[in-house]
């Protein structure tokens, strides 16, 4: 398991753990980033155990694609 951690001697960051480095083509990557909002198709969904309760007790990121097509399915599946 790899993991940042601070380096004892200096403020810098460090990796610990096995590591891969590879190579990227960052004017691609850079041109690509940040996504904005309205065309990114992944929402954050928080879970709550109870409606009454604060805190959420689970956190997902959903493809609103995959979404969308798991409640038409269910709507077909189970009519009112």
């Amino acid at each position: 398991m790899k993991k940042v951690v601070t380096l004892p001697q200096s403020k810098q960051s460090g990796m610990q753990g096995p590591v891969v480095c590879v190579p990227s083509d960052i004017n691609r990557i850079t041109n690509l980033l940040p996504v904005p909002a309205g065309e990114s198709k992944i929402v954050p969904v928080y879970l709550k155990r109870r409606l009454v309760y604060r805190g959420h007790s689970n956190y997902k990121e959903v493809d609103t694609v995959k979404l969308n097509a798991a409640l038409r399915k269910l709507k077909i599946e189970n009519p009112i």
